[in-house]
């Protein structure tokens, strides 16, 4: 089978949808399928490489990373009709998504999606209106993904909010899978040792967070309950590894805090490297209640150590408590936790077992296996006679992407939530009858991109 995956991101970002993008396009090539991938150039330019279609994208300031593609026709465009994709898979709501369904339309083609982010957790951070926002995505969301054949969704919390949102396309429960021998791998004990010492972990207990550093991650959260219990992290450490948006923030924060001795960063981690610093710590700690699926959790367990978090309804299945790790609700009970998994060590040695045994179903073969059963239910159950739309340019557009810009929101007096900046615009308006009219587009004016943003 001939498969185009199609994602805004990929290599050199490194987040949970590139990980599945990428553990997708390998076990599918493992079962022989041609595999190949659209996603944005990180510079002005159009190339095809190693399996991967680059699209000409911009930079834009509305969330850290991020880039669109802004021509409407594209050469690319055409060399993917030429091969010929029986299947398109989206994994992002932005500009990628558009061409995706432009050439599924002329290809006549089923176009498939995975619902990686819940958005309606992300509101808090965005804007400040929650009732306006969640109304404002779950209408998005039903408008959007109703024109696909089929979306996957990787935890029952995703199905039951999509099913809150009454959206009618077919849904497919498959959590994402992972190359669980990359987080098995042994490490060199003087390069260990080293580590250890560069962060002051030598016979310390040390609690460790790996991934992206972004404020809805909540890690301040982990940051205040140790400034509240100071003399019980004395003699243990709490490792930040990973970079992003909000490190910044949180270093000012320990250091006003005087917590440098106890809270150590590590910046951005190359791919490969990750394993190590899950190695590191003997607990991998998160207060993060945005997560679709959680895959650091999982990566965390298979290196073989226990995870406390916050409780949510993504890990309901995931962690157990006093099994694998605990769920916490608040600071005497995170603290409760992260003490029940560090004092006792035949337990704790019990806790690290079971965290591996957990891992090992989310292996990547079992992944792509349930994804290529969506594709052929998918494909059997396509229109191949409807009408081509060639010239459809998608009017929802690139609304999820827009999403991403809520902060800017605003509400006016015609019942309008509006959002626009620069070369955009984005509107979504309550009708009579309570549907909703959602308009986007962005300006043809590139002189102006040229001079407000960098490529």
């Amino acid at each position: 089978m001939k498969i185009l995956l199609a994602t805004d991101a990929f290599y050199p970002m490194i987040n949970g949808v590139v990980t599945s993008t990428v553990i997708l396009y390998e076990e599918m090539k493992k079962l022989g399928h041609e595999v190949r991938i659209l996603t944005l150039s990180d510079k002005r330019e159009e190339k095809f490489e190693d399996d991967v279609y680059y699209l000409k994208s911009i930079k834009v300031n509305i969330y850290p990373d991020a880039r669109i593609n802004y021509l409407s026709s594209s050469n690319i465009v055409h060399q993917i009709e030429d091969w010929g994709p029986e299947i398109i898979h989206t994994q992002t709501e932005f500009s990628v998504m558009i061409v995706a369904r432009k050439i599924s339309n002329r290809l006549n083609i089923p176009l498939i999606h995975t619902y990686h982010t819940m958005y309606e957790d992300y509101t808090n951070f965005l804007i400040r209106s929650k009732r306006i926002n969640k109304k404002v995505v779950s209408g998005v969301i039903k408008q959007l993904l109703g024109n696909f054949s089929g979306v996957i969704a990787p935890t029952e919390k995703t199905t039951q909010t999509l099913l809150r949102y009454k959206v009618t396309t077919p849904i497919y429960t498959i959590p994402t899978g992972l190359c669980l021998s990359k987080f098995t791998r042994s490490i060199d004990d003087t390069e260990f040792e080293s580590l250890k010492n560069n962060y002051d972990l030598i016979d310390k207990k040390t609690l460790v967070y790996l991934g992206r550093i972004s404020k809805e991650k909540n890690i301040d959260e982990i940051i205040n309950f140790i400034a509240l219990n100071k003399d019980y992290f004395m003699d243990k450490r709490f490792l930040i590894a990973g970079g992003g948006p909000y490190l910044d923030t949180l270093q000012k924060l320990v250091k006003k805090s005087n917590l440098d001795n106890i809270v150590k960063f590590t910046g951005l981690i190359e791919p490969d490297e990750v394993y190590k610093y899950y190695k590191l710590g003997n607990v991998f700690v998160t207060a993060s209640t945005t997560e679709t699926q959680g895959l650091t959790y999982i990566e965390a367990m298979a290196t073989g150590i226990p995870v406390v978090c916050r409780k949510d309804d993504c890990v309901e299945e995931l962690v157990k408590n006093n099994v694998n790790g605990f769920k916490y609700t608040d600071e005497e009970s995170f603290i409760k936790s992260i003490d029940l998994v560090l004092s006792d060590d035949e337990h704790y040695s019990t806790m690290c077992f079971n965290s591996k045994n957990k891992a090992a179903s989310f292996s990547s073969s079992t992944f792509a296996s349930s994804v290529l059963n969506a594709y052929s239910t998918s494909l059997t159950g396509f229109n191949y006679n409807k009408e081509l739309a060639l010239d459809d340019e998608v009017s929802l557009g690139n609304l999820l992407g827009d999403l991403h810009s809520l902060f800017h929101i605003r509400r006016n007096k015609e019942e309008t939530v509006a959002y626009s900046k620069d070369i955009f615009h984005f509107s979504v308006k309550t009708l009579k009858d309570g549907t909703l009219e959602i308009k986007q587009n962005v300006k043809k004016r590139l002189e102006t991109v040229k001079e407000k943003y960098k490529s």
